[in-house]
């Protein structure tokens, strides 16, 4: 069932003075994505990781030292530099990399995040707006059968109570098209806040329903898609890697460091060798060597975990998507068709004084509670399509068709 966008215009115009702000839902996701105050932290982090990096990877700079009391009689100068003997420096960049990386991926996570949260947001406000779509409907059926009714009476073809269910059935529908309304205001002001907008900005989701996709690949060569491509994973790994490096780097402090220096002193240059390195370890450097591979060793068990909790979130969803996208099927190609037949039949009966009126409500209601659980199968399945989304890291084509029957 497609979507009466103008009817759909003209609500939204009607409950707000501004006109409504049409979005498909990866114009909304662009929108969060710029808009998000918490990204502008997350790039300065990373600008700052990323030099924190390419400062460990340089070499000790080149220092000179002046004496002066006596640089204006005699020049005193020295000239001198590290040379890292221990490979601690390269065992340091190594692990500001792997920092600089695990950032970058958890600075893409955050982002995967936040567009999962508008894709869900978009979707609830079009659902809303396919429930009002369903309820005015559903009123409008119901007044033309009330409206009938009506006439009936005036003739005296039919009974005042026939007349005063018929009210009760109108009075009921619009009662439903109005919290339908209200549900779309609501999704209006939640996606508004992801936006960066004013709660009560008007917009409307302009994307069709999405269809129904093509049978869904084995739930083991999903969880491999995700775990190759998903940044959390890319991020646990890195701060592994990061925390292995550091064990390197606290092995480094045992060995020795050399110091070379060019000096003049008292108008003679002569150059010196230091070589710096620890001669007694009252325990600082062996339980701080442990300590570093303690955080490695449970560094690399949360590889483990966040591995684990992606298979089953990536299962979890998959098997919520097939079994929605089933019940909503069985709905649109089955149950949904044979009732929308069975009212016009009864209306048909009805219209000719064959079939009573309550025989023709209880249809319609039967009806209208079909119509809610596909649309409540549809809302799964999409909801469950953006948690297997977000999982993957990817978003899922989707190539077949599927609306309700009318």
């Amino acid at each position: 069932m497609q979507i009466l966008l103008v009817g759909l215009v003209a609500f939204a115009g009607g409950a707000s003075a501004q006109e409504p702000t049409a979005l498909t839902a990866e114009e909304a996701v662009a929108r969060a994505l710029e808009a998000n105050a918490q990204l502008a932290v997350q790039a300065a982090e990373l600008a700052a990781t990323e030099a924190e990096a390419k400062a460990a990877g340089r070499p000790e700079p080149l220092r000179i030292g002046l004496s002066p009391a006596t640089i204006i009689a005699q020049l005193e100068a020295a000239v001198s530099s590290v040379l890292d003997l221990s490979g601690r420096r390269r065992w340091a960049s190594r692990a500001a990399r792997h920092e600089l990386a695990a950032a970058v991926a958890g600075n893409e996570e955050f982002r995967l995040e936040l567009a999962a949260a508008t894709r869900s947001s978009y979707t609830a406000l079009r659902l809303a707006q396919e429930r009002v779509t369903l309820a005015g409907e559903q009123a409008a059926v119901v007044r033309r059968t009330r409206d009938a009714v009506a006439r009936l009476v005036e003739v005296g073809m039919s009974r005042r109570i026939d007349l005063d269910r018929a009210e009760t059935a109108l009075r009921e529908a619009e009662l439903e098209q109005q919290a339908a309304e209200a549900e779309v205001r609501q999704s209006e002001a939640g996606l508004a806040t992801l936006l960066a907008l004013p709660p009560e900005t008007a917009l409307l989701a302009a994307d069709p329903l999405p269809p129904t996709g093509p049978p869904l690949p084995p739930g083991p060569e999903l969880q491999a898609r995700a775990l190759a491509a998903r940044p959390a994973m890319v991020r646990m790994d890195e701060l592994a890697r990061a925390a292995l490096a550091q064990v390197g780097v606290t092995a480094a402090e045992r060995k020795p460091d050399l110091e070379l220096s060019l000096e003049r002193e008292e108008g003679v240059n002569f150059g010196r060798a230091l070589l710096d390195f620890p001669l007694v370890d009252f325990g600082t450097l062996k339980h701080g060597k442990r300590a570093a591979r303690a955080r490695a060793e449970g560094a690399l068990a949360e590889v483990k975990v966040v591995e684990a909790e992606i298979r089953e979130e990536v299962q979890s969803a998959r098997d919520a998507l097939a079994a929605a996208a089933e019940r909503e099927a069985g709905l649109t190609e089955d149950l949904l068709p044979r009732q929308a037949d069975v009212v016009a039949r009864l209306q048909r009966g009805q219209a000719a004084g064959s079939v009573s009126l309550p025989d023709v409500l209880e249809a319609q209601s039967t009806l209208n509670e079909l119509r809610a659980k596909w649309l409540g199968a549809v809302s799964d399945r999409l909801n469950s399509q953006v948690r297997l989304e977000r999982s993957l890291g990817a978003p899922l084509e989707a190539t077949v068709d599927g609306s309700p029957g009318q």
